[in-house]
């Protein structure tokens, strides 16, 4: 089987981010990490970078989608809209936390023209939610780039065997240790999406996507 490396971005700035996304989990309590507007501003930025090296990849942005779950990776949508996408595919999936498998209960269209899909997932753990949007959205010739702010080994092993002979590419702002017994990332950073849209007006926040 052939096994591929994620793509660990660089950029002047990226570890000084990764540090702040990552402040007070897990020793301290909930209130005392960083979260919020602090959060936000960081891990933009990180998502920036990721969005940077991947669209370096990518022929035609009016031919490539990116896959969201909501409501974790809607924030990556302002960052890939900074390079020209505009095609956003929409999962409401999240994970069982007690078979770790993905549950979803809507799934927006696509237009078959599009040649390919940017899977879009900011901490890819299981990667459960990853193989799910490839399951769902997987047609001849069409291409896949997974993206993450941080990555797991476990899941990265479960992306490249979405294509044995030809992994697709893997983008990460880091690689962290491993899972532990409930499918967290170790030393990860907590629920990114609780933390994102903490103190956040999401309906007011959709109204600028």
């Amino acid at each position: 089987m052939n096994s591929q490396k994620p793509i660990i971005i660089q950029s002047p700035h990226l570890q000084k981010n990764l540090e702040t996304i990552s402040q007070g989990y897990p020793h301290l309590a909930f209130e005392q990490q960083c979260k919020g507007e602090e959060f936000r501003q960081a891990a933009n930025q990180i998502m920036l970078d990721v969005a940077s090296h991947t669209i370096q990849m990518i022929k035609d942005p009016e031919k490539t989608a990116v896959a969201l779950a909501w409501r974790s990776s809607l924030p990556f949508a302002e960052s890939f809209k900074e390079f020209g996408i505009n095609n956003f595919v929409h999962f409401n999936v999240h994970r069982d936390e007690e078979t770790l498998q993905p549950i979803c209960t809507y799934q927006s269209k696509i237009s078959e023209s599009i040649d390919t899909i940017i899977a879009a997932d900011p901490m890819l753990a299981t990667a459960g939610t990853a193989k799910y949007m490839f399951d769902n959205l997987n047609i001849p010739n069409r291409k896949f780039i997974f993206t993450s702010v941080i990555s797991a080994p476990e899941g990265i092993l479960e992306v490249n065997n979405l294509n044995t002979q030809n992994p697709y590419p893997i983008v990460t702002a880091r690689l962290d240790s491993h899972l532990n017994e409930v499918g967290y990332i170790v030393p990860g950073i907590g629920d990114f999406g609780d933390k994102w849209f903490y103190n956040l007006d999401i309906h007011a926040y959709l109204q600028t996507l």
